[in-house]
């Protein structure tokens, strides 16, 4: 747990989105941070116990126990109710030549390959001897053959594709009175950009309002996005049923709506855990009133091009990707 703590803590992120954008005091900032990596890093006695635990000589507690259980702490870090898909091991190879073998082996495959590398050389440390090298023969040239085979096939057909961020404060982005100007930007980003043809992608909550079809230059927008044969996901939110939904809304030639499967917590809903409601309220911590929507998703299509549109943090998730994204031409991610 000690271990996890200090992996945690390297990136604690969690610390300024409370304290500067939840607008909580700084002593229950720390608190919240700090409750939160130490819940994360219980995950790490998985990672203790199997090895320490199961039955089998060093080889097989440090080639095989120890790799599969730091995939499974990653893999159940996915499915609680404070699920965060947060540093895993494979994101560290983003820039390194391990990274051709995620495309074969998934998030979870490189994890196990990397720790399966590490106890090779923790086992040609220890004993120094020259028949341990060829414990890192397979892994290195499945490396190379990889790296060799990795190939990006295009289709040859190209998208118009216009990408929007608006340069607005957080803070001024969800005042009513701040709400038409901000419209009226994307208006005039989009009026001054499109040309015929084009997917438009605007960020998540872009224009955060309910509903948006009853504010005018919203209209405008529309009016722009039809009149060139063209498309936008649009950030923005929903309201069925007394519930609120986080959505991307496809608008134009591409239609349909998306709505958040994947919610974070504290920031977007607060989980239904035991005391965890009376804390929050007790912490004077800000409640959050969007509901996670268990409808499947459907992929949207422009131009006979199927895309699959995760919403934020929703692509952190290996299982989402998975089922997204299997039979999609493009992946927009607002």
């Amino acid at each position: 747990c000690i271990y996890g703590m200090g992996y945690f803590s390297a990136g604690a992120w969690v610390f300024y989105s409370i304290y500067e954008h939840a607008n909580v005091g700084f002593f229950t900032s720390v608190f919240v941070t700090a409750l939160f990596v130490c819940t994360l890093s219980l995950g790490f006695i998985i990672v203790y116990l199997i090895p320490t635990k199961t039955p089998g000589n060093e080889n097989i507690k440090n080639l095989i126990y120890f790799p599969i259980a730091w995939a499974a702490a990653e893999y159940f870090r996915t499915l609680s109710s404070l699920a965060y898909p947060w540093l895993f091991l494979a994101y560290s190879q983003t820039t390194g030549p391990i990274m051709a073998t995620t495309p074969i082996i998934g998030v979870y495959g490189t994890s196990i390959l990397l720790t399966f590398i590490s106890a090779s050389l923790y086992l040609l440390l220890k004993r120094r001897k020259a028949q341990q090298l060829l414990l890192l023969a397979l892994p290195l040239s499945f490396i190379i053959y990889a790296n060799l085979t990795q190939n990006n096939i295009s289709s040859g057909k190209s998208i118009n594709t216009l990408l929007i961020q608006n340069n607005t404060n957080e803070q001024e982005k969800w005042r009513t009175n701040r709400l038409e100007k901000l419209i009226k930007t994307y208006q005039k980003i989009i009026n001054k950009n499109i040309h015929n043809n084009t997917l438009v992608i605007l960020p998540e909550s872009a224009i955060p309002y309910i509903p948006i079809t009853s504010k005018q230059n919203y209209n405008n927008i529309l009016m722009t996005i039809n009149n060139s044969n063209s498309a936008a996901i649009i950030g923005s939110f929903t309201n069925e049923n007394n519930k609120i939904y986080n959505s991307a809304i496809g608008v134009g030639k591409l239609e349909g709506i998306i709505k958040k499967h994947r919610l974070v917590a504290f920031g977007e809903t607060t989980p239904e855990i035991p005391m965890l409601t009376e804390i929050a309220h007790a912490l004077d911590f800000p409640m959050s009133n969007l509901s996670r929507s268990d409808e499947k998703i459907n992929l949207m299509s422009f131009q006979n091009k199927k895309i699959a549109t995760f919403i934020c943090y929703e692509i952190a998730f290996p299982d989402e990707v998975i089922t997204r994204a299997k039979n999609a031409d493009l992946i927009v991610v607002i």
